[in-house]
């Protein structure tokens, strides 16, 4: 991995993976500067103590009659010695907190046991925690920068500058308003990370500025000192001052004005003054790639760097940044209006893509454009894209149809309401959905009992297509033609869907019903023209949205992208589409404001189809007339996933089972009669004829389990044992899941307590959580704190992995697991944490 690297000290009562939680913030600031870091765990154990799940440790043992100090010195340098020369990639800087800052100290004064060492960042540190054990005297260390908070009654600040003294003339110190901790401000940790960028660029792969790491001797640094203040009192809010010694600043200057464009974020020079300067000639470093390409900006950079070297002598920043003003006001709007001599190479698109229509009004002409922008997005995208949010997924499942099409009668099919009264409205007529409905439903998904060879039902249970998960489901209000205009509820039925990962459009394959919705008695509806309207009218939902802002985005291009984040599209996913669909993989959209309505059309089908996939539920498919048009269906739909469904026999079915009368559980392909008395024969009959034997179930289940893996989570099986796989907490029975409220936004939860069978109280692999694509296992702890099952710090992971991913029936073997890890293939995990210490004295700097 390219970067430059540094090695993190924990303090005492403390380990490597309790520290990285700790500077989680601070290594997400220094990936930005491409610094990398590294943590050790210190060489003793500490007793184990009450919410404890792993013993912590320390650098120097505190018990008198334990080890001597002499020796738990040498063990602690030993193991950071060890550490740093058997890392993969060579370490430039070192920080520590607290404890871990009298082991700095103690390694810097023999600085050949750390080659390479840069720079330094000690926090919370004092001169040695048994200061009268050992000889403190002054170190030659790298530049280091010390951090002490003035509420620390721990290590006081006086003990901390005390330390600041003995790392020599170019030790900086940093005070915060905190206690004993790794300052945690956006400011202190911007100069932290900026002191880490400066002082360990020298050699390294990164864009940091090249620079020495010799402090200037007193003549030089007098020289700089005296051109950096003038710098700060002519520019002011515009300088931005990364490093004193050496000097390391970025001058933002502003850029001409442009017709067409926008350009007030001005552009940006970095400078970094060598020791030696003003004797050898500023290092330059030009931001703004996105505002000025290639070849211009090499141009400008050669031709300050010649400007530069006219002045090596003296102090030449202003004359340099007065250079790059000029040449802008030459140069600037020649080299953003004509192309770059070198385009960005473009990933191959589909020559549908490539084509260009001419702007279309018509309707038919609409909607063969769609039809030939959705081509091309099936065949760009024939797979979902993965980018986006990590965490849990609460998984939502819209329903989408015309109205009458049986939308609510499959709502209450798959969410399985206690009662009438708790149910979606069922009439026939249009528009008996207005408010939307909300209510817990349930999807199978893989199980990892079968490969563990257990029989484990899990939270909700299990059937013969999976282990139950519960997703929410959403009903909305009937789609009629012209939606997208203001027809029928016009486009509120699609803004109560924004929220919604996958759709199932649910269709009245009998076509008894017409395009309104209307029951027309015989056939007068055409399931396949269903499918075709509804597409359209989502696709215009999104594309008219973005047309109405078609002339600012001609202006400022980046607009476009942001107009799809609107439908709650993470930056990644909606990057991603755009790659795909134009090849433009540097996302420079030179091309936007020339774009087509053809273009846009593309941009909106790979759209839909990365964020809001769609299953088609062929409903009703028992009924006479509903043989013929499902294969016709699926012949002309053959890109769409189709389910032939029949949510009234499933209905049917679950209230007979709830009655007593049959027992049944849903997605099987038979029933058994347990109290005839009551029941109709020909109704059962029926559906045994017409719906489980050429279907092999109602298909409610299997569409709501197909829809999800259009969008497959990942699935996170936490457990308190891995060796026994039992639960967190142990359940009392098979709990329901939790309420879906809608109340603030007005829409009807329909979700209560839903009839599951109970299933027996076997608590291995009793959780499932849903998490989004590229999780990892600190995603799993954060959300495992959220819903109360775990506290306290990280510490650790263990995993159940597949022994051969390929074979199911491989069984697994147990490994430890990084916080960093991807939760993807994992069987089962358990996530070990400890509480927080608390400090209650200041007895030792250890704490």
């Amino acid at each position: 991995m390219a970067g430059r690297w540094v090695l993190c000290l924990h303090g005492a009562e403390q380990d490597g993976e309790i520290f990285r939680g700790r500077l989680e913030r601070f290594a997400k600031k220094c990936a930005a500067k491409g610094i990398k870091l590294a943590f050790v765990d210190a060489p003793f154990s500490l007793p184990l103590k009450a919410g404890q799940d792993v013993a912590m440790r320390c650098w120097f043992p505190r018990d008198p009659d334990g080890v001597p100090y002499t020796e738990s010195v040498a063990a602690a340098v030993a193991t950071v010695e060890k550490t740093w020369r058997e890392h993969a990639h060579p370490f430039t800087g070192l920080v520590a907190f607290s404890q871990g800052a009298s082991v700095v100290y103690e390694i810097l004064k023999t600085p050949e046991r750390v080659p390479g060492c840069r720079a330094v960042i000690v926090a919370g540190g004092a001169a040695d925690p048994r200061a009268h054990l050992t000889s403190l005297a002054p170190l030659e260390t790298p530049p280091s920068l010390h951090a002490t908070g003035t509420a620390d009654a721990l290590v006081p600040s006086a003990k901390s500058r005390a330390l600041t003294e003995l790392f020599g003339p170019r030790a900086e110190l940093l005070e915060h308003g905190q206690g004993h901790c790794f300052p945690g401000r956006a400011v202190d940790l911007d100069r932290c990370v900026g002191f880490l960028a400066a002082h360990t660029a020298e050699g390294s792969t990164s864009t940091a500025l090249p620079r020495v790491l010799e402090a200037p001797d007193e003549a030089h640094a007098a020289q700089q000192n005296d051109e950096l203040e003038s710098l700060e009192s002519i520019y002011d809010a515009d300088l931005q001052v990364y490093s004193r010694s050496p000097v390391r600043i970025a001058v933002t200057v502003p850029l001409p004005d442009v017709p067409g464009g926008d350009y007030s974020g001005g552009f940006t020079i970095e400078m970094a003054m060598p020791n030696t300067y003003p004797d050898v000639p500023l290092a330059i470093t030009l931001q703004g790639k996105m505002v000025l390409r290639e070849p211009h900006r090499s141009r400008l950079r050669a031709h300050l760097e010649a400007h530069a070297a006219e002045y090596i002598g003296e102090p030449h920043v202003f004359p340099v940044i007065t250079e790059t003003q000029e040449w802008l006001e030459e140069n600037f709007a020649a080299a953003v209006t004509s192309p770059p001599t070198e385009p960005p190479p473009k990933a191959a698109a589909s020559s549908a893509v490539a084509a260009r229509v001419d702007a279309v009004d018509d309707a038919v002409e609409m909607a063969r454009v769609i039809a030939a922008a959705s081509a091309a997005a099936r065949e760009i995208f024939p797979d979902c894209p993965r980018p986006g949010a990590r965490g849990q997924w609460k998984y939502v499942v819209g329903l989408v149809g015309k109205p009458s099409a049986g939308k609510s009668t499959f709502f209450n099919a798959v969410t399985k309401p206690a009662s009438a009264i708790h149910a979606a409205k069922v009439a026939a007529h249009p528009f008996t959905t207005i408010l939307p409905n909300v209510g817990t439903g349930w999807c199978c998904v893989d199980d990892p009992a079968n490969r563990l060879g257990i029989d484990a039902p899990g939270r909700h249970g299990k059937n013969r297509w999976g282990r139950r998960v519960t997703v929410t489901v959403k009903d909305v209000a009937g789609l009629v033609p012209g939606a997208c205009v203001g027809r029928g509820k016009g486009n509120q039925f699609l803004d109560d869907l924004v929220d919604a990962d996958v759709l199932i459009h649910v269709v009245d394959v009998s076509g008894t019903t017409d395009s309104e919705g209307v029951a027309q008695g015989d056939v007068c509806g055409d399931p396949v023209k269903d499918v075709g309207w509804v597409h359209q009218e989502i696709h215009r939902w999104i594309f008219d949205n973005v047309k109405r802002k078609w002339s600012s985005i001609r202006k400022r291009p980046a607009k476009l992208l942001e107009m799809f984040s609107g439908y709650r599209a993470t930056p990644g996913l909606i990057r991603e589409v755009y790659v795909r669909v134009t090849g433009d993989i540097a996302c420079e959209m030179v091309d936007v404001p020339d774009w087509t309505d053809f273009d846009v059309h593309a941009m909106v089908a790979g759209f839909l189809r990365a964020r809001f996939p769609i299953l088609v539920a062929a409903n009703k498919a028992d009924l006479l007339s509903a043989a013929d048009n499902l294969s016709r269906l699926r012949k002309e739909c053959r890109d769409e996933a189709v389910v032939a469904v029949s949510a009234q026999s499933e209905c049917t079915l679950q209230a007979l089972h709830k009655k007593g009368s049959i027992r049944y559980t849903d997605g099987d392909a038979s029933f058994e009669v347990l109290d005839a008395s009551g029941v109709s024969g020909d109704a059962l009959d029926w559906i045994k004829a017409k719906v489980l034997a050429p279907h092999g179930s109602t298909g409610c289940l299997e569409a709501i389990s197909q829809a999800v893996q259009l969008r497959p989570p990942v699935l996170a099986f936490p457990v308190g044992n891995i060796d026994t796989l039992e639960p967190m907490v142990r359940p009392p029975r098979a709990d329901l899941p939790a309420d879906v409220s809608g109340s603030d936004t007005g829409e009807r939860d329909k979700t209560t307590e839903p009839a599951v069978d109970d299933v027996p109280v076997d608590g291995r692999l009793y959780e499932c959580l849903l998490m989004r694509p590229g999780s990892l296992i600190e995603d799993l702890y954060n959300s495992l704190k959220h819903l109360n099952l775990l506290d306290g710090d990280y510490v650790r992971a263990e995993a159940l992995v597949a022994m051969d991913a390929t074979d199911s029936t491989s069984g697994a073997k147990k490994r430890v697991v990084r916080k960093d890890d991807p939760l993807d293939g994992l069987l089962a995990v358990r996530v070990m944490t400890n509480r927080k210490v608390r400090w209650q004295d200041g007895r030792h700097a250890a704490e």
